[in-house]
């Protein structure tokens, strides 16, 4: 029996997030619904069945068309590569269509197996159907990104990798205009729309050039992922001191701020290959010392 839909829950490594996928919108779709009904115990040999039913349920398509889908994506997934650290890896190993039964049955790459089996540390996990009214890639791809970071709510990252992960056209390569009204602002309006998540974006500049991409968002403790649930904790008494429903304060920063913008300059740092004390304000460096972050 198939899991409900609004429990499917695609867990891929961080570095697949920020791969290189080649990949077309319904090749998304049926690659991570595949992702979704991995059994972590089974080892990357196991072969996933994928009806189109399934998929039009999942996505919210026709029978017909879902199985179109299916019998498209065949041969091209052959071809298509996660680039990952300057490597391709392609996606699928077996991909076999099964008439009769309306499905399809894949098996995935074993290159892949440190990136979507038995992950326990550096990963992205999100629901599926959060992200299965998407009508754009870019969309899926920016909010793949972002989930990346949605217990600190802020994505920051460079200009050029922005490109990179994304796969803009070379047309737009001189014109940031052009991303911005094509690719962001579209994939802003949809992650907001269906998925409910309003994300701002603000830029850095180095003259007139823009650099660095900021996306905030709120933060997303509260919507745990089923994986992820714990028993509710009894409320505590009322605390009669106002310092133990306070976070203390560093140079007038939080705790909570200062965690987030740490991550963030982590980020920036791996990304652009410099420390983090050239990358914060003094403020913000003394904050990072003050809250043992560094």
């Amino acid at each position: 029996m198939s899991e409900p839909k609004n429990q499917s829950i695609v867990k891929v490594s961080n570095e697949l997030v920020r791969a290189v996928q080649r990949l077309t919108l319904n090749e998304k779709r049926l690659l991570m619904l595949g992702l979704s009904k991995l059994n972590t115990g089974m080892g990357i040999n196991q072969l996933i069945n994928i009806k189109a039913s399934e998929l039009a349920n999942m996505y919210g398509m026709q029978s017909s068309n879902a199985y179109t889908a299916l019998k498209d994506t065949k041969e091209r997934l052959w071809e298509r590569e996660a680039i990952i650290d300057d490597t391709g890896i392609r996606w699928i190993i077996t991909y076999r269509m099964q008439p009769k039964a309306g499905c399809i049955s894949l098996r995935f790459h074993p290159d892949l197996e440190p990136h979507i089996l038995d992950l326990k540390t550096r990963f992205t996990q999100y629901l599926l159907s959060r992200a299965a009214e998407f009508s754009h890639v870019y969309s899926w791809r920016l909010f793949e990104l972002l989930m990346q970071f949605r217990i600190t709510g802020v994505l920051n990252i460079p200009v050029e990798e922005f490109k990179r992960i994304l796969e803009t056209p070379e047309a737009y390569e001189r014109d940031f205009g052009l991303i911005r009204s094509k690719v962001i602002n579209v994939a802003l309006k949809e992650i907001k729309d269906k998925a409910g998540l309003p994300v701002k974006l603000s830029v850095e500049k180095e003259g007139r050039k823009i650099v660095m991409l900021r996306f905030t968002f709120p933060t997303e403790q509260q919507l745990s992922l089923v994986s992820e649930s714990k028993p509710t904790e009894p409320k505590p008494p009322k605390a009669t001191k106002p310092e133990n429903r306070t976070s203390p304060k560093a140079d007038g920063i939080t705790r909570e701020d200062a965690l987030s913008r740490f991550v963030g300059a982590q980020n920036m740092a791996k990304l652009s290959k410099q420390p983090i004390e050239k990358l914060v304000s003094e403020k913000e460096l003394n904050a990072f010392k003050e809250h043992g972050l560094i």
